[in-house]
């Protein structure tokens, strides 16, 4: 009998010893799984400092074997001037139950790398240890040294600008009213005329009087704006003279939505405006000049037209006046009994008479030489497409006369049955 309960036990002993070595098995399982994932390496160090553990990254980052890290000092794998600081840390750790450090860990090919380590330290089996891990810095760094050159260069461009100044407004709850100014180019001085940059309620101070309310309007609105874009006019302090400014500003939201930068630019605009009112002075020159040439113009082409029609009727006058008045008397005279000598003075005259006529005659078409001068007139006038009451106008008649005068032309010219148009017809005539 108790030969059967020591067996019983033996036997649930061996369970128990099974079950937990399976437990402990699939918890190391467990653990070499964690390790083997971790983004950066994994170490395990003796009081000496001497690797009894890592994880494959740091094999495969550092160029070593598993044969070369057993048992290996970890300041072999580091840079001379980073080895004291390993000794430091390892023997901190293992005094104080934690270190954490940044230094450099060595390629085999003697490359470095910037690495950051955080440890612990434990006791297995009785034995003290340091385990922990170490995250490459290599991106970080490159980061921080990109952000400290762009901040640089920021601090450059803010320290060096003369006619433009960058600013930062920061808003405490998105409210334009409690607004304070985080970084302002020195400039910002000359270019408002303020004697405090950092106080911003003196950058409204010498605001034209016409310009301020649009321009603090505008600051107050950008809680609801992603861009304010205003130019303005300051009192230049030095020459007591107003010079025009634009600022740009673009806004910054939270997360809430809330307002909570105002990065913006000022800069001088004073000679660019200068030239464009300078531009509009000229032009408005120009367009009076133009406008006064214009008006020349068409009255010297009145005057032209008052003349010529004038030159036409004195030459229609005299050609009316030798055809009615001189040259049938001139015929009736030919035809009475005259002597020779007295035959030859008429025609003397006669042909001294034609040749008066002729140049008159050939710029005098023919129907103008059976128009009255008032007829002519007319007839000029609606060849070149005035109408009954402008005709009216210009001859100081009435519009029944100039029908009048209107029905004597197509009676004149054989159209009183034809309904040819009188303008075009009179034009007709010039070109034959």
């Amino acid at each position: 009998m108790r030969a059967e309960k020591k067996a019983l036990t033996l036997e649930r002993a061996e369970d128990d010893l099974r079950a937990t070595r399976e437990k402990l098995m699939a918890e190391r399982k467990l653990l070499d799984a964690t390790i083997a994932c971790l983004p950066g390496f994994f170490f395990m160090v003796d009081e000496e400092g001497c690797y009894q553990r890592w994880n494959k990254n740091l094999e495969n980052t550092l160029g070593y074997s598993s044969a070369e890290l057993q048992g290996r000092d970890a300041r072999d794998l580091v840079p001379s001037e980073d080895r004291e600081k390993i000794r430091q840390a390892t023997e901190r750790g293992f005094k104080t139950g934690s270190f954490n450090l940044e230094y450099h860990n060595m390629h085999k090919d003697g490359t470095t790398i910037p690495y950051y380590a955080q440890g612990v330290a434990t006791e297995i089996y009785g034995k003290p240890y340091l385990v922990g891990v170490e995250i490459d810095l290599t991106k970080l760094k490159n980061a921080e040294r990109a952000l400290r050159e762009s901040e640089e260069h920021l601090r450059s461009l803010m320290e060096t600008a003369t006619n433009f100044a960058v600013y930062r407004i920061a808003f405490e709850n998105g409210d334009p009213e409690r607004a304070n100014v985080v970084f302002v180019s020195p400039s910002i001085k000359n270019i408002l005329g303020v004697n405090e940059p950092n106080n911003l309620n003196r950058w409204f101070q010498n605001i034209h009087p016409e310009d301020r309310k649009r321009i603090i309007s505008a600051h107050f609105s950008l809680p609801r704006k992603t861009r304010v874009d205003e130019a303005m006019r300051v009192l230049d302090p030095n020459c007591h003279l107003w010079r025009w400014v634009q600022f740009l500003s673009t806004s910054v939201m939270d997360e809430n939505g809330l307002l909570k930068y105002s990065n913006g630019i000022i800069f001088d605009i004073n000679v660019r405006m200068e030239l464009t009112e300078k531009l509009r002075r000229k032009e408005a020159e120009l367009q009076k000049k133009t406008n006064k040439l214009a008006q020349m113009n068409t009255a010297l082409q009145v005057l032209v037209e008052h003349r010529e029609q004038e030159i036409n009727d004195i030459e229609t006058g005299i050609l009316n006046t030798l055809d009615r008045l001189i040259i049938p008397y001139l015929d009736d005279l030919a035809g009475t009994r005259l002597t020779d000598k007295q035959m030859t003075y008429i025609e003397i005259i006669q042909s001294n008479l034609e040749k008066i006529i002729s140049p008159l005659s050939k710029r005098l078409s023919a129907w103008h030489r059976r128009l009255t001068p008032t007829e002519i007139k007319v007839a000029d006038m609606i060849r070149n497409g005035k109408t009954t009451k402008e005709i009216a106008e210009l001859l100081h008649i009435s519009d029944n006369a100039v029908s009048f005068h209107r029905k004597h032309l197509r009676k004149k010219l054989g159209l009183v049955k034809e309904k040819t148009n009188l303008a075009v017809y009179l034009q007709s005539l010039d070109h034959d």
